[in-house]
């Protein structure tokens, strides 16, 4: 059997590497269409960046495209329109693999169109995307080579690659000759001299490739190579570019040209666009010879492959022939041992063993001998697990010993299993209790409290009873972890956890939710006072000082409380009604007490309405009425324009202009402010890009405001990186505010996310600084660039602590390198001071209130024409 098996392991390698073969074939098939689609992207991109920088040259020269094209003798038009189709059809093929988006392109061609963008600005444009698809391509063919690896692909793919880099060195020549040809006015021997260099170079690089080509040997690339040598055209334009270099020019720079040496130019460029078209078909030719080569090499391999498949199984069907053969002359006692077994199997442990367990090879009597002995263990060990199964400990039978060493064997497993069965139940009863009790506190949890919810709401509906749900959050306890420990915070908990059991009425429900978070739940409310009453009794019981340790601590409560006076409620909604008027008690500064009433049904209707509507604003392509007002920030001294700050404002439909705080604070409670934060980031970034073409805006930064949950959420740095990548903004012009109180909540992770934040080139302020009391010492810490002083500190400029306190913070500012913007700049002598203590920007009504995005370009525009006309005007009233 042994060089049986061996040649079966042999014949299913050989079927695994033709499959594997045949596998890379088929990869190497559909990469190569994604390549072709990018690499005909790639070369429109080339075509069209070409033509706009003819058009530089031209217009440097003093013509346009229409004069281009008289003195050419051909539409230079044409050629931009073939490639832009040729662009929109290679990325709708591409779909979600372009490395270009449709709307980007499209946006820069109507700017082109239109005149808004500049041929300098477009050559850079295409050329940024001709660099993009490039790597792309480039990656593609590694990724190619690598799966093609071990097969005669290689070779082809190898060709492609020279023909891709035969177009890079083929687009440009042309803008090297004209160069030569018609210097610009500024061009000095110099620059003609480093043209020359440049088309020799290109022209040198050119020929190499083109040799390669024909030494890769790839006879459909070869041909299509012979065919461009050939072309009467291109040889043209290849002589005039090698007489260029040999010092013969066809006319000399400066020269006025007559009808025959103007045709001979026309004619020279005529046969670069040629060369061009047939380089570009050749890329077609190379890319269709691997796919030719690739489906090829697939189908040898997979018919190779299922050839040495059926001679595999051919073999393997041999080899279990052979060894039926042999199992022929012991196969009368091994059925009967087979057939006894298959009885006792089946449960049939009285059936008797057949004669022949005494007939056979020694091997199989032997057998049957042991196995005999093993039915009867089983028996005994038949008559254990009846008694285990009936969890009869007790029984007889469990004691009576096994025989042999297999029985003491198996009487240890009947202990063991005896044990697992009292362990599973107390497991059961102990896994119980924690699915509905807190670790910590040891009552009960929030899973438990929804069920006692739920079935108090059975019994009210068969008595009419009131339920009463009383949501209890501690005061202050997050000064007792800050100040104390969380050993102590947890020592905290279980006694106000024992208190609440102690002191509540019998029948009364209590449990934790989490944090510092309890819930009462008490049937038998007779009415509001009845409900009052019960807590205020658990505001007393807590407010009791509790001794931890030498510590004597004191906290409160606010009790948020839930009736059913109108019937039963949903068990989460009865929960929900208590947490809102939990939360407004928490906005009073002691122990209280609040009763969920109509208005705060109004409230939590009007929350729900708000949020709905928001989300469907978010989802809605146009908005939804969302919209960015942008207030400027003005240097201090010079009175320019040094950002704006965009600002968020809601158009609701039916409801008219909201502010932010009518749906910021609601926004913020969910995770529905992350989705707010990335639609400001998206509309600010495509603003920017929108003010590049007007001139008092090109380069204004823009600043937006990040939510502290958004910060702390750990998304907002890849949320940072997707808008940059979209959008293809400088980073330095995009900067971020983060609320001083955001920071405090968690100082070191805020600090560890601003750090990836600015590592992106994107820019960290401050805002409301002063609000939330952090301390002068952590600025140093801080990953920040800019502290923006809050409002309420410049409107107390004219009280001494006020402008003290403004003083030292821009002072240490500016020691430890940070910019100051005083917000909320309001009147003529608070702007005066803030200059005078050394604020670098400031923002606030007086210089502008927020502006919609066409107002900010009209008035950027307005107060650029009144700059460059008035005369030097101290402070920044000019600006207004």
């Amino acid at each position: 059997m042994l060089p049986v098996t061996a040649m079966c392991l042999l014949a299913g390698s050989v079927v695994m590497t033709r499959r594997t073969a045949a596998a890379q074939a088929t990869a190497v098939d559909q990469g190569v269409g994604t390549l072709n689609e990018l690499v005909t992207l790639r070369d429109s991109m080339l075509v069209q960046q070409t033509a706009s920088a003819f058009d530089v040259r031209f217009l440097e020269l003093g013509a346009n495209r229409a004069i281009a094209s008289e003195f050419l003798g051909f539409d230079w038009s044409a050629p931009i329109v073939v490639e832009r189709e040729s662009a929109t059809t290679a990325i709708a093929a591409l779909g979600a693999d372009s490395p270009i988006a449709e709307d980007v392109l499209q946006a820069l061609y109507a700017g082109i169109d239109s005149g808004a963008i500049d041929p300098r600005v477009a050559t850079e444009r295409f050329g940024g995307y001709v660099i993009a698809i490039g790597d792309r391509v480039t990656s593609g063919l590694d990724q190619l080579e690598v799966d093609a690896s071990q097969t005669p692909l290689v070779i082809e793919l190898e060709s492609l690659r020279e023909v891709i880099r035969l177009v890079d060195l083929a687009a440009p020549q042309a803008i090297d000759l004209s160069q030569i040809w018609f210097p610009s006015p500024g061009d000095t021997p110099q620059t003609t001299a480093a043209a020359m260099a440049q088309l020799s170079a290109r022209r040198a690089d050119f020929t190499a490739s083109i040799v390669r080509l024909r030494e890769l040997g790839v006879p459909s690339v070869v041909e299509h190579v012979g065919r461009l040598e050939a072309d009467p055209k291109v040889q043209l334009f290849e002589l005039s570019a090698t007489d260029t270099l040999r010092g013969d020019p066809l006319f000399a720079p400066g020269e006025v040209l007559d009808e025959p040496r103007t045709a001979a130019v026309a004619a020279t460029f005529d046969g670069y666009f040629v060369r061009s078209e047939i380089v570009e078909a050749l890329v077609t030719t190379a890319t269709q010879a691997v796919r030719v080569e690739a489906t090829l090499l697939a189908g040898t391999e997979r018919d190779g492959f299922l050839l040495w498949t059926f001679g595999a199984g051919a073999l393997a069907l041999a080899s279990i022939g052979v060894a039926l053969w042999l199992a022929r002359s012991i196969s009368k006692p091994l059925k009967d041992l087979a057939g006894y077994a298959h009885a006792v199997n089946e449960g049939e442990l009285d059936a008797t063993a057949s004669p022949s367990r005494h007939q056979g090879p020694r091997e199989t009597r032997m057998a049957f001998g042991v196995f005999t002995e093993m039915v009867a263990n089983l028996q005994l060990l038949d008559a254990k697990a009846n008694a285990l199964a009936h969890c009869d400990f007790d029984d007889p039978v469990l004691r009576v010993p096994l025989p042999g060493r297999l029985g003491r064997s198996l009487e240890s497993s009947v202990a063991l299993l005896s044990g697992s069965i009292v362990e599973r139940d107390q497991l059961q009863t102990h896994l119980a209790h924690e699915a509905t009790h807190d670790s910590l506190t040891g009552i009960n949890n929030r899973a438990a409290a929804i069920t006692v919810i739920e079935a108090a709401m059975h019994r009210a509906a068969r008595t009419a009873a009131t339920i009463g749900v009383l949501f209890v959050d501690l005061n202050d306890f997050k000064a007792v972890n800050d100040s104390h420990g969380h050993e102590v915070g947890d020592e905290v908990l279980r006694q106000v956890a024992a208190r609440l059991l102690a002191d509540l009425r019998s029948g009364d429900f209590v449990a934790r939710l989490g944090g510092d978070e309890f819930i009462v739940v008490a049937e038998g409310i007779a009415d509001v006072a009845d409900a009052t009453y019960l807590a205020r009794r658990i505001i007393d019981t807590i407010s009791e000082p509790i001794e931890v340790g030498t510590l004597h601590i004191s906290i409160g409560a606010a009790v948020g409380v839930a009736l059913t006076l109108d019937g039963p409620e949903e068990p989460l909604r009865l929960l929900a009604r208590a947490d809102a008027a939990m939360y407004r008690a928490k906005y009073h500064k002691q122990s209280a007490i609040e009763i969920f009433d109509a208005d705060l049904q109004q409230q939590m209707l009007e929350r729900v309405d708000i949020e709905t509507a928001l989300t469907a604003a978010l989802q809605d392509p146009t908005g939804g009425g969302l919209q960015l007002h942008y207030q400027p920030v003005l240097d201090a001294t010079s009175s320019g324009l040094v950002g704006v700050e965009a600002l968020i404002r809601w158009d609701r439909p039916g409801d008219g202009m909201l502010q932010p705080d009518s749906f910021i604070p609601i926004a913020e409670a969910t995770s529905l402010i992350i989705d707010l934060d990335c639609w400001v980031l998206r509309e600010a970034t495509r603003q920017l890009i929108s003010w590049s073409t007007v001139e008092a805006l090109a380069d204004v930064p823009v600043a937006v405001n990040i939510s502290g949950r958004h910060l702390l959420s750990r998304q907002l740095p890849d949320h940072i990186r997707a808008v940059l990548a979209e959008t293809g903004i400088d980073p330095g012009r995009l900067s971020i505010e983060i609320t001083e109180t955001v920071l405090l909540e968690d100082l070191a992770a805020a600090a560890a996310e601003l750090d990836i934040v600015r590592a992106l080139g994107v820019s960290v302020a401050i805002d409301d600084f002063g609000t939330g009391y952090t301390s002068l010492a952590h600025l140093q810490q801080l990953p920040i660039d800019t502290i923006k002083i809050d409002r309420s500190f410049i409107s107390q400029l004219n009280v001494r602590r006020g402008s003290s306190l403004v003083r030292m913070v821009t002072d240490l500012g500016h020691a430890i390198d940070i910019n100051i913007v005083a917000e909320g700049v309001e009147t003529d002598e608070e702007m005066r001071a803030l200059q005078t203590m050394g604020a670098d920007h400031l923002q606030g009504f007086l210089l502008s209130r927020p502006l919609t995005a066409g107002a900010l370009s009209t008035w950027a525009q307005g107060r650029a024409v009144v700059a460059a006309s008035a005369p030097v005007v101290t402070g920044l009233r000019l600006l207004k």
